[in-house]
């Protein structure tokens, strides 16, 4: 299995981010929950929610619609540090030297030495429910988008991934009842 991948590199606050496309295959066997990866619960009960039903309705969900699609899982990394390496557009001429340079600090390629660890910070249900789908068909070939962040396995970068989770779940909204009607009544007919 590859550990090379064409990425994305940003800055959003502080937090400098990799998005990249993983398949189910490597979301299988490359990311964990913080439970597999830790020996002390203190980042487990601070960090993520226990797994819940969802994981089934969300590895269904996978198996039969579809037009299935869902936002990236942010992972973190810890305990080596990936390799980025800047694409170099300078020989292409119809751009600006200012579009040459955003563009080179920006498109690259992630190289992962296979010493990191990697934890879904957020989408640890979605990370299971892609593992069980996976594992119960291994022709399952959806294209995973995965956000890749930096993890500090210190107090302070435990604080800070903590905050990380707790903002990204904070403002997340249900679904009304009548979108949740609506979408069974699709579903409905679909299968009808």
């Amino acid at each position: 299995m590859s550990n090379v991948f064409p990425s994305l590199r940003g800055a959003f606050g502080t937090w400098v981010y990799y998005p990249v496309l993983f398949s189910p295959k490597q979301v299988d066997s490359l990311i964990s929950t913080s439970k597999e990866i830790r020996e002390a619960s203190s980042l487990d009960d601070y960090l993520q929610r226990e797994l819940t039903s969802n994981v089934v309705k969300i590895q269904e969900y996978l198996k039969i619609e579809e037009n299935r699609f869902f936002n990236s899982i942010i992972v973190g990394v810890f305990d080596a540090v990936p390799d980025w390496f800047a694409l170099n557009v300078s020989g292409i001429d119809d751009l600006s030297s200012e579009e040459k340079e955003t563009i080179d600090e920006s498109i690259g390629i992630l190289r992962f030495n296979g010493d990191e660890k990697l934890f879904a910070i957020d989408g640890q249900h979605r990370v299971e429910a892609i593992k069980r789908r996976y594992q119960e068909d291994n022709s399952y070939d959806d294209q995973i988008s995965v956000i890749f962040v930096s993890h500090a396995d210190t107090q302070t970068g435990k604080k800070r991934t903590r905050k990380l989770f707790s903002d990204l779940n904070k403002t997340a909204q249900s679904v009304s009842p009548g979108e949740n009607l609506q979408l069974l009544m699709n579903r409905i007919l679909k299968i009808s």
